[in-house]
């Protein structure tokens, strides 16, 4: 037995208009794959400015706001059937980022499900009504 190397690659479609993402209860996010180029480039726009070693230094909060800006501008393509406090929430910047600031754990789900292969291998690409 050996490990095929070839079953880690991505799907090209899902790889282009990223990969739906159930969250349970009706909710769902379109995701880029953690290691697409638009995600890196607006990463590297975010810390762009600092110095690797400075970025550890940064306020907890700064650091947060680079995040949640590179995730709103290159990771999180849409979403579904997102609500808080039972409100459906429209899909746009200003919630955007809002949402990854306000809830560390969904900046968490959306970043592992970015860097989970299977999301982004043999699909179909699903659309988003919400968006």
């Amino acid at each position: 037995m050996s490990f095929e190397l070839s079953s880690l690659l991505l799907d090209p479609k899902a790889e282009a208009e990223g990969s739906v993402v159930d969250l349970g209860d009706g909710g769902k996010i379109r995701i880029r794959h953690i290691n697409h180029p638009v995600f890196k480039r607006a990463l590297r726009r975010g810390v762009g400015k600092y110095r690797a070693r400075d970025i550890d230094s940064l306020p907890e909060a700064k650091q947060n706001k680079i995040l949640a800006q590179s995730i709103a501008d290159g990771l999180l393509i849409g979403w579904e059937d997102v609500t808080e406090n039972g409100e459906p929430l429209e899909f746009n910047m200003e919630n955007v980022l809002r949402i990854l600031m306000k809830y560390p754990s969904f900046v968490e789900i959306i970043i592992d499900e970015a860097q989970k292969i299977s999301n982004f291998q043999d699909s179909e690409v699903e659309e988003l009504s919400g968006n």
